[in-house]
């Protein structure tokens, strides 16, 4: 008989242990690592003698500010094919950055993978994004008319900051919309003028939207039904709210991920209805990075090693884990022994009271 359970993979389980318990309030489920590696924003290949001075202190920016970044094993040595490394990086990302500097070129490439650096971008989304370390476009054009005719960033004229954000511009413009949004928040909130008012003093904001689409008014009622039991409102209120925001596709997706969170988490842990209730506050304390007293306290009062878990079902994009089976059809149960659909039955039916 199939063994069934969830396999929890946070983003950079690589070095860590085979298996995880995670501990709920009644028992005890064993949770392991999913080591299948998902698809990266962009790869950076590069020549080993850049990597500790350029290349960590950019990869290390991008993936600051949340982008899913590729280099360590992309490190160019001397012999090593730059086609199969391109290619190896183009399979696992949707991006690519290419560091061209003295130390590469050292390399002796051949023309022609050169040339196929540009070849490799004809007909395809892909984007390979050259940046030139140390060299200028001339060292550049004696080297390979063909990579000087790509356009380029100069680390001659940019910083390692102003390069990542001109990489995210291409790669991850969320992430760049989201930057300048922080900064010109911190520039409004220094120079605002700050008034107290009273809690009572507070008035709903305006109606933007006289009516939602249903294929929205369906969102909701999915968001709704799961999360009925921490957060019970009724779906007038859930319409009222999102009818009052700017832009209520953004507000719905919001809640889509709160809610996917809280179902995957308790879905994997076996916990109590306080500790539920505490697990859907911190979800969103982790999706807005709160930090403090208060979400200590609700910390405190779930499992550790189930803490983790819901940290990692926070931060992954994806699904934290998958389950290692699927129920079994009709007809494998059909064919089951008695000792077989006895453990099915355990598993699936209310235990008696």
């Amino acid at each position: 008989m199939p063994n069934y359970r969830f396999h929890w993979t946070p983003k950079r389980a690589r070095d860590a242990s085979n298996r995880v318990l995670i501990s709920g309030a009644a028992e005890t489920q064993a949770v392991s690592w999913r080591t299948q590696m998902s698809k990266w924003d962009v790869f950076i290949s590069h020549a080993s003698e850049d990597k500790m001075q350029f290349v960590k202190p950019l990869a290390d920016f991008l993936s600051g500010l949340g982008a899913d970044i590729w280099y360590d094993e992309l490190t160019l040595e001397l012999g090593d094919s730059l086609s199969r490394s391109i290619d190896k990086g183009l399979a696992s990302s949707r991006f690519g950055v290419v560091v061209l500097s003295p130390a590469f070129f050292a390399k002796d490439w051949p023309e022609y993978e050169l040339r196929g650096l540009v070849a490799k971008e004809l007909g395809r989304e892909k984007v390979i994004l050259p940046i030139w370390h140390g060299v200028t476009r001339d060292d550049v054009l004696s080297y390979s008319p063909t990579l000087a005719d790509k356009i380029a960033l100069s680390s001659d004229k940019l910083s390692v900051d102003e390069i990542g954000l001109r990489i995210l511009g291409v790669v991850r413009p969320d992430i760049l919309e989201y930057v300048h949004a922080r900064v010109a928040y911190e520039k409004a909130r220094k120079t605002v003028k700050r008034k107290k008012i009273l809690v009572k003093e507070l008035r709903p904001a305006p109606y933007r939207h006289e009516e939602l689409p249903d294929s929205l008014v369906g969102r909701i009622r999915l968001v709704r039904a799961a999360l009925l039991f921490p957060y019970p409102q009724t779906m007038e209120f859930w319409l009222d709210g999102f009818k009052r925001d700017t832009n209520p596709h953004d507000e719905v997706s919001y809640w889509e991920r709160v809610a996917s969170c809280y179902l995957e988490y308790v879905a994997a842990t076996r916990l109590d209805a306080r500790q539920q209730k505490s697990a859907f506050v911190l979800i969103m304390d982790y999706l807005h990075g709160r930090t403090g007293e208060d979400v200590s306290k609700r910390e405190s009062g779930l499992p550790e090693e189930s803490l983790n878990l819901l940290k990692a079902i926070c931060a992954s994009k994806s699904p934290a884990y998958e389950l290692s089976g699927l129920p079994p059809t009709l007809d494998e149960v059909m064919n089951m022994s008695e000792d077989e659909l006895s453990e099915l039955r355990k598993m699936y039916l209310p235990k008696e009271s």
